[in-house]
């Protein structure tokens, strides 16, 4: 799986803590690939960061659409769907 530059970045700045330009880079990256999951990972775990559950189940969802056995999108989903 190649990695794009956009989520490349969005992954760098959320390690430095920048997490709005993050979701930005996050967005870009999923603009031009949908299914791009390091962008999709990257963003579904900004915002569980952020408390925002809701948007992180789509994510992960979108996650488990393009590969189902995903493991982290698997043990992220089970508890919130009661599995």
């Amino acid at each position: 799986m190649t990695v794009s530059s956009h989520a490349a970045e969005g992954v760098r700045l959320m390690t430095q803590g920048m997490l709005a330009p993050a979701a930005q880079s996050f967005d870009r990256a999923l603009a031009e690939n949908p299914r791009d999951l390091t962008a999709l990972l990257g963003l579904a775990r900004l915002r569980l960061a952020l408390s925002d559950d809701k948007a992180a189940r789509a994510l992960l969802g979108r996650v488990l659409a393009v590969q189902p056995t995903h493991p982290e999108a698997l043990g992220q989903e089970g508890p919130r769907r009661g599995l």
